[in-house]
């Protein structure tokens, strides 16, 4: 699935694990179950399709889009991926994307070489659930990561150069457990 979809990846596998443990917990006192689609929209993702994009796919085995869901109980994830095409260049849509994360909230840039925040936190106390750049953000040079929301209610957008454009991954991750 291209960069960012390994990731993506790992998340379904992790949910997926966390549900069976989450089934198990849930018992008879709640519902359970997992839900998995090759089907993904931008309402999925809560980010437009930058303009003039289309659906990306690597081979004819692929899919330029991912849905997952799992609950248990109290426990519930939910992941969407989109894989699009774009012939415009990196920079503009890295403009683009980086302004809708902005709803966000702060919006992290974890692109190689690791950058600063844009605009900078003012400093305040380490807060457990602040969205973070992490050792899961490798990726080649001029690749762009970009991220916003907390680490249970993010979006992020990977950004790479192609020939002839770029590709680019949107994922919506919502994790839930009280």
């Amino acid at each position: 699935m291209g960069h960012g979809a390994g990731s993506a990846l790992r998340l379904v596998v992790l949910a997926a694990a966390c549900a069976a443990a989450g089934s198990a917990l849930a018992g008879n006192s709640g519902s359970a179950g997992i839900d998995l689609r090759t089907e993904a929209a931008d309402v999925d993702v809560g980010l437009p399709v930058y303009p003039g994009a289309t659906p990306q796919v690597d081979d004819a085995n692929d899919k330029s889009a991912l849905g997952f869901s799992a609950w248990a109980g109290v426990f519930g994830f939910r992941l969407a991926v989109l894989k699009l095409a774009s012939r415009d260049g990196v920079e503009p849509v890295a403009a683009f994307y980086r302004q809708a994360l902005a709803r966000y909230g702060t919006v992290l840039d974890c692109s190689p070489p690791r950058r600063a925040p844009s605009p900078p936190p003012a400093p305040a106390p380490a807060d457990p659930n602040a969205l973070r750049c992490d050792g899961d953000d490798k990726a080649p040079a001029g690749t762009r990561i970009f991220k916003a929301g907390t680490k249970r209610q993010f979006r992020q957008v990977s950004i790479q150069p192609v020939a002839g454009g770029t590709h680019f991954q949107l994922v919506s991750v919502n994790a839930a457990a009280d």
